[in-house]
């Protein structure tokens, strides 16, 4: 997974996909939506500043949300009667989005994780 993220443009693919996600999710929701707005604010904070903690928690707290919304979409295809074309079209974007969205959570994770020193290396040194 290290060698993945040695291009410096491809370090970037994770925050700016959730960034994407956050503002289609900003976007589907039509009003002025403080949630979406501070997750915005926050991955372009990331972004500028490239914090590795701030990055961890934020993951681990969109992976979260994401998982929830797994079983909020899962309650609401439970309540699908029949399969007509507006069905197919909430399932397909439904599993793109939450797919695409667990992805990218957890790539910023390991990003983040495989990017520090290796408690290995710590224990080397101090020796």
């Amino acid at each position: 997974m290290k060698t993945f993220f040695n291009n410096k443009y491809i370090q970037l693919i994770p925050e700016i996909s959730l960034l994407i996600i956050t503002l289609i999710y900003w976007n589907s929701s039509r009003l002025m939506n403080p949630i979406a707005f501070v997750f915005t604010a926050i991955l372009i904070y990331i972004l500028v500043t490239k914090n590795k903690i701030v990055s961890l928690i934020f993951a681990g707290i969109f992976l979260t949300l994401s998982l929830y919304m797994v079983l909020a979409f899962l309650s609401d295809f439970h309540k699908i009667e029949t399969f007509d074309a507006q069905a197919n079209k909430f399932v397909l974007y439904g599993v793109l989005f939450l797919f695409f969205s667990i992805l990218m959570s957890t790539l910023l994770i390991l990003k983040n994780v495989t990017s520090t020193t290796p408690i290995t290396q710590l224990n080397k040194s101090t020796t």
